[in-house]
């Protein structure tokens, strides 16, 4: 019986990379280096012929002296089972300074093209092969970001009470978000912050159409599903399991798909997650960048016992680290916070506190807000508590410094959604933000351009030039200095 794992190791990197191995099953390796431009084959056997099979863990670690040690260390998992379904490969971590793309298949990976394999793990059969190619992150010249709310409510609760209501919410939801998916991806934004993807299907659907583009999506979690009925509730059995296309990261706050070895097809299984009672957050991210360190907080309003449209939304923040390479050894640290206020003043004001609180709180880095603040540039004393939140962190609306003209992301009065939505009044304004705070420690970021796509349309039906939204995108743009 062929119970082992088998590894074909491509580095295409200029690092020399130093492979451990910590064996749980089967036969102990010794030490060895991967030398740059240069291939390496493992086997790791069965010798025993245990019925675990062959399980453990790959270290790699880039050479060279590095301003962080930690950020040099790549580390993944590898299972081939005897169990039929007891196959698996899952990275535990990742260096900002690679990337990967990972084949797999039921057989030796032989290194004659780069097609050998799929993107998903076979979680059962005999041997596991994996074809793993490493690439090097090079320093970027800039990072660009996308913030849009998109009014995508199909499938989610809200629809119920729109019946009983007799209002009108699902406006050819599936045109819209496959135009908007399509601007986007034009578009080449490092990051893409998006809100009010309200069913958790639509939710599924967008982040697989992203992850064509981008290797880490993040969906925040329904906080209805904690711990393993988060898990069960996305994959349909027990991680590790499961074949996904991906390496699978289950962390606090919520959920990063990672298809380093491909698309996402196929994943989600099994039973999928309901929205029984509740809409989601509403939120997903996409980054070209590894999403790290996620930390999530599900706002509250003053007066809990109000029950209306925005009791059944989990509006939220949530934050991340990204590490994006500025040379060979170090990277830049910077923060990103995503987030969907709400409507009522009192109730936005505090959500935003909260939101720069989690996003500005280590000011040693550069640090990124955006979203849907319903905060309206227009109100005087709104945005004027909203300028005092944000000048006790240094933070500065980019959109105000950098759009002098037609900054506005609202305007029912001209937006035909909105106008199909029954919304008919309502000048231009402006309610979504990219706030920026640089470093006071170690700062890379500098504002360079920003925009409002205000042509952002679709014709479906007998509806010429129907905009994706009720809102319009910001796009921002920064210079690494």
């Amino acid at each position: 019986m062929q119970l082992y794992n088998e590894l074909l190791i491509v580095n295409h990197t200029n690092y020399d990379i130093n492979i451990s191995y910590d064996c749980k099953h089967g036969n102990d390796l010794s030490d060895q280096r991967l030398v740059a431009r240069n291939s390496l084959r493992i086997t790791t056997t069965d010798k025993n012929f245990a019925l675990a099979g062959s399980e453990g863990i790959f270290t790699l670690t880039l050479t060279g002296v590095f301003e962080d040690k930690e950020s040099a260390v790549i580390k993944f998992s590898m299972c081939c089972s005897l169990t039929a379904d007891g196959n698996y490969f899952k990275f535990e971590k990742l260096s900002p300074f690679v990337r990967f793309k990972v084949t797999y298949g039921n057989s030796v990976p032989d290194g004659s093209h780069v097609e050998w394999g799929q993107d998903s793990v076979p979680t059962g059969g005999h041997p596991l092969g994996a074809y793993i190619h490493i690439f090097e992150e090079f320093p970027p010249d800039k990072l660009s970001l996308i913030t849009y709310n998109t009014h995508l409510f199909s499938g989610s609760m809200a629809t119920v009470g729109a019946t009983v209501t007799g209002k009108t919410i699902v406006i050819y939801d599936e045109e819209r978000k496959n135009k908007l998916i399509a601007n986007i991806i034009a578009e080449k934004p490092t990051i893409v912050c998006l809100q009010e993807v309200w069913g958790a299907e639509m939710q599924k659907t967008v982040a697989l159409e992203l992850s064509k583009t981008y290797p880490y999506v993040y969906i925040v979690p329904d906080v209805g599903f904690t711990g393993t009925d988060w898990e069960l509730a996305l994959t349909g059995g027990a991680l590790g399991v499961i074949a996904i296309p991906v390496a699978f990261f289950l962390i606090p706050g919520g959920l990063i798909l990672s298809p380093v070895a491909g698309f996402l097809a196929g994943l989600f299984g099994g039973s999928s997650l309901r929205n029984e009672i509740t809409n989601t957050s509403g939120l997903i991210i996409a980054s070209e960048y590894l999403l790290s360190y996620p930390r999530y907080e599900m706002y509250t309003r003053d007066n809990p016992s109000i029950i209306d449209e925005e009791s059944w939304a989990k509006k939220a923040i949530v934050a991340f680290d990204i590490n994006i390479p500025v040379s060979e050894r170090k990277y830049a640290k910077i923060t990103l916070g995503t987030t969907h206020a709400f409507s009522d003043p009192a109730d936005a004001d505090k959500a935003i506190k909260t939101a720069a609180k989690f996003t500005f709180n280590d000011r040693n880095n550069d640090a990124l807000l955006a979203g849907d603040f319903n905060i309206h540039v227009k109100n005087s004393d709104e945005y004027r508590k909203l300028k005092e939140t944000m000048d006790t962190y240094k933070a500065e609306d980019v959109v105000q410094r950098l759009v002098k003209v037609d900054d506005y992301t609202t305007w029912a009065e001209r937006n035909r959604l909105s106008q199909l939505l029954g919304c008919k009044e309502g000048k231009q304004d402006r309610i979504d933000y990219v706030y920026f705070a640089p470093g006071l420690k170690d700062s890379h970021l500098q504002e360079s351009f920003a925009k409002v796509f205000h042509d952002w349309n679709v014709t479906v039906n007998n509806v010429e030039n129907l905009d994706l939204s009720d809102h319009y995108p910001v796009y921002v743009e920064f210079k690494f200095k």
